[in-house]
């Protein structure tokens, strides 16, 4: 009987071990896509420094949401201010949440983001500067800069040292406005990687945020690829010796 179980459990294992095996010889690189067969990532991962986003002005509406105009510049072109046709708004809600909103008049946006029961509470005006402006919602403020855009949010008002968080601290967003074909003298925007293809009939509207958590010294996530559990930039030079690593993180490849 005990040489029947033993049999059966070296025979399951070699079972499993058959089964990682074909699963590791099944695998093939050149279906995966990386940055350099993506247009979006080249793009969106090398954004000029003179290319850069300026909010116009900032309103309270009446629900106590922050709204502005933001206007694309890229000091290189004859006439610096490209586009003036994005939305930005700030939304404060009662649990401590605050919503930072980016958005184009007539652009696609996925409904029920935020669940219905959040009750928004009013962002109060401190303090009004040409070039900055202070916001208060409960025991948090929020510092907005207008040129280049950039959002600080401090968790506890009475210690405005450091923030908890900040959005656009490198002027890395990146916002690809959609258009109409020949808007900007081309109509074809077709992308094809083996059999698929992405037709884009509104252009490229790709996106990239640019956040920063001035106390964290880790980021946690779930790579397409091994690595350390704290996972190591892809862009710089590690001071230690490590290998770079090229490719951004995903958690997946289509």
């Amino acid at each position: 009987m005990k040489g029947t179980r033993a049999t059966r459990v070296v025979l399951f294992l070699l079972f499993v071990l058959l089964c990682c095996t074909k699963a590791a010889s099944g695998f093939k690189e050149n279906e995966f896509k990386t940055c350099a067969k993506s247009s979006f990532c080249q793009r969106l991962r090398s954004v000029p420094p003179e290319h850069k986003y300026v909010i116009e002005s900032l309103e309270a509406d009446d629900s106590g949401a922050v709204r502005g105009k933001v206007s694309v510049v890229d000091e290189d072109a004859e006439d610096e201010t490209l586009h003036k046709d994005i939305d930005f708004a700030l939304l404060a809600y009662e649990s401590g949440v605050l919503r930072l909103k980016v958005s184009q008049p007539g652009r696609f946006e996925v409904p029920e983001v935020l669940l219905d029961d959040l009750k928004q509470v009013p962002l109060t005006s401190q303090s009004k500067a040409s070039a900055q402006e202070i916001f208060q919602f409960q025991n948090s403020l929020v510092v907005v800069t207008l040129s280049p855009m950039k959002v600080e949010v401090y968790g506890d008002k009475s210690k405005i040292t450091t923030p908890t968080v900040v959005f656009n601290e490198n002027s890395l967003f990146n916002f690809e406005r959609q258009v109409k074909p020949g808007e900007n003298g081309s109509s074809e925007w077709a992308e094809t990687f083996l059999s698929h293809s992405d037709t884009r009939k509104n252009g490229p509207m790709g996106l990239s945020i640019d956040v920063h958590f001035p106390g964290a010294n880790h980021v946690f996530g779930i790579p397409e690829r091994a690595t350390r559990f704290s996972l190591p930039p892809t862009k710089e030079v590690h001071a230690n010796g490590e290998k770079v690593l090229h490719e951004p993180y995903r958690l997946y490849n289509l």
